[in-house]
């Protein structure tokens, strides 16, 4: 007998491992196309599920098989619900833009593919004041771990010299505050939504408001990946104090009212 995914229960099992279509279409290695197909119920009449594509979606969610049938509908309901599960195609969309290290106009690498930014970061040790490079690093202040400074004060403007890695710091903690997975970067900043807005891409007026702000991030190469569903979703997320707000190039700004 046929028998068919339950369409609802998938996408909420989805959701609640905060995964996109895409990103669940990667995990199973099946087409996107699939997973759209089941979550709409567009199987034709009494042409049920492959048994493979059902154990393969299984593992791809960390469940039993059979609790992707209507059956285990029933316990489904009762699954927690995750406040940041209504942000996964958001998550996807910064995973994809911000996630790698592009070698860009290295003519010997142009076969290098992109390199995940965890295979690539090494955590920066900050400080309060600036220190001189040329002092002896016994007579360094104290500085302390960019994971550690976060926690202690999130709102915190970093300063360096050009290509001291201030846009990749921005890119890894927007990548670890969308990572589905629980990290110690999640739990410092209590699973703040990012915001990541590069301010060389916008084009802004001489004076602006927040909101305005907030709105430019649809000229950003993330706000070009976004629905309006998702753009409201992180402008509210902005005014409920549940996301942190992570400004690049504030000093690619030539105009100080700008600034």
């Amino acid at each position: 007998m046929a028998r068919h995914i339950d369409k609802d229960l998938l996408r909420k099992l989805r959701l609640n491992k905060n995964m996109s279509q895409t990103d669940l279409a990667k995990a199973a290695k099946l087409p996107k196309r699939t997973i759209e197909r089941l979550e709409a119920a567009a199987n034709p009449e009494g042409y049920g599920t492959r048994e493979k594509t059902v154990k393969t979606l299984a593992k791809a969610l960390g469940v039993d098989p059979e609790d992707l049938f209507a059956s285990a509908a029933a316990e489904a309901a009762d699954l927690p619900d995750d406040p940041r599960k209504p942000f996964a195609d958001y998550f996807a969309a910064i995973r994809e833009v911000f996630g790698s290290v592009r070698f860009l106009g290295l003519a010997h690498r142009v076969d290098e593919r992109n390199v995940a930014i965890e295979k690539m970061f090494v955590e920066p040790e900050l400080c309060d004041r600036y220190v001189d490079p040329n002092l002896p690093l016994a007579q360094w202040p104290k500085r302390r771990g960019l994971l550690e400074a976060l926690g202690a004060n999130p709102k915190m403007v970093v300063l360096g010299d050009p290509g001291s890695g201030k846009s990749t710091i921005i890119n890894m903690i927007a990548c670890r505050l969308a990572d589905p997975r629980k990290n110690p970067w999640r739990q410092a900043l209590g699973d703040a939504i990012p915001v990541p807005i590069v301010l060389r891409e916008l084009a802004l007026k001489d004076s602006y408001t927040f909101d305005e702000l907030l709105e430019s991030l649809q000229q950003t190469e993330l706000g070009r990946c976004l629905s309006q569903k998702d753009m409201r979703l992180v402008i509210d997320a902005v005014h409920e104090g549940r996301a942190i707000i992570l400004l690049d190039g504030i000093d690619e700004l030539s105009d100080v009212k700008r600034r």
